[in-house]
């Protein structure tokens, strides 16, 4: 039987997802796994982060997590993805979105992502996990789509 290896993911602006992630990350350790911690690159700008007293201690409570690349995804077998809601999109939205009836989600599989952050009609750009890796896309979101 092959070593399970676990990407543990995670973005967190005021340390609710990291704590579930190193939760997350503890129990696949504790059952045998080897496991990978990775904190999502931060986006905001240094000044927004600096200036708000909670996230700033956040962001120093977790300077030592490494930021996930796609050569973590690549050596993982099983991943564990964990975004805050405040981006208006949750567990059940995508269950939903994409008539899944389990949490499960096949390799290759894309999964619609509906969102109200850009006015219809109109696009944003969406990055996700870069290089050769299946779950790699680049691509432009539509309101709706």
């Amino acid at each position: 039987m092959s070593t399970v290896r676990v990407a543990v993911v995670y973005y967190s602006t005021y340390g609710t997802n990291h704590q579930m992630a190193e939760i997350a990350a503890e129990a696949a350790r504790a059952a045998g796994a080897e496991v990978r911690l990775r904190k999502v690159r931060e986006t905001a700008p240094e000044a927004v982060v600096a200036g708000q007293d909670a996230w700033r201690a956040q962001a120093e409570r977790t300077a030592h997590v490494e930021v996930a690349t796609p050569d973590d995804l690549e050596w993982a077998n099983a991943y564990l993805f964990s975004a805050p809601t405040r981006y208006g999109v949750s567990a059940q939205d995508l269950r939903r979105w994409n008539n899944l009836t389990q949490n499960a989600v096949g390799v290759g599989k894309r999964l619609r992502i509906v969102s109200d952050v850009a006015p219809a009609g109109k696009t944003r750009k969406v990055r996700r996990a870069a290089g050769n890796h299946p779950l790699a896309a680049k691509g432009t979101h539509r309101a709706g789509d």
